[in-house]
């Protein structure tokens, strides 16, 4: 297609916005060089991105115009995939990052199916949450394991086991752990407060949580 077929067909896709023509120019000038299909494919992803981040979409289109040779259809959408992901998780910086160069991993023809992608199976895991715990908590991503007592904050990826299966279940061992501590009341304050009888005052003393730790034999464990 010529730059007026490609304008004509983002203006499709973005429609009824009416981005500036200044932006609309930098980003198809790259996708003249390309053929018919890839400019398709490119642009057909736009209607997905658009709504999220209208800067994301311009970049995608771009770097796009640079990577999409080297990639087929399913590719293409696991790489749009993953561009999302990196918006999600670090903002439009990070998924320009990411987008920057290309992430082999995509056409090294080894696929991973033995790990678990916690937003592959975030509705899966939240319902389990709810369901084992019977409170309405929420399941976030995390570089730490934790929980405030409403959120579970798990692991991006889960990679123990060789076996997708097995993976699975390591998620919802985590899962069923900070449930059952939420349960039995184990972050509650007053698990890091005891209370006291002096013999002066006989009324209760609190303790904080150093001078409690500082009663075990290995308070640093």
């Amino acid at each position: 297609m010529d730059y007026q077929s490609l304008h004509e067909l983002f203006h499709e896709q973005v429609y009824p916005s009416e981005p500036n023509e200044w932006d609309i120019e930098d980003a198809l000038i790259d996708l003249e060089g390309l053929d018919d299909d890839n400019q398709r494919s490119l642009l057909q992803a736009v209607p997905t991105i658009w709504p999220i981040s209208h800067s994301l979409a311009f970049s995608f289109l771009k770097d796009g115009a640079r990577l999409v040779q080297s990639f087929d259809n399913d590719i293409l959408a696991e790489w749009l995939r993953r561009v999302l992901h990196h918006y999600e998780v670090g903002g439009l910086k990070e998924a320009r990052t990411y987008m920057a160069s290309l992430d082999k991993s995509l056409i090294s023809g080894e696929k991973d199916t033995n790990s678990v992608f916690l937003e592959n199976q975030l509705g899966r895991f939240l319902a389990y949450a709810r369901g084992v715990s019977g409170l309405g908590l929420n399941v976030q991503e995390s570089s730490l394991l934790y929980t405030d007592t409403e959120t579970l904050y798990l692991p991006r990826k889960v990679t123990f086991f060789d076996n997708f299966n097995d993976n699975v279940l390591y998620y919802k061992l985590m899962i069923g752990l900070l449930s059952c501590c939420i349960l039995q009341g184990s972050f509650g304050r007053h698990r890091f407060v005891k209370k006291a009888w002096t013999q002066e005052s006989k009324r209760p003393k609190e303790m904080s949580v150093v001078d409690y730790f500082a009663q075990f034999e290995k308070p640093r464990c």
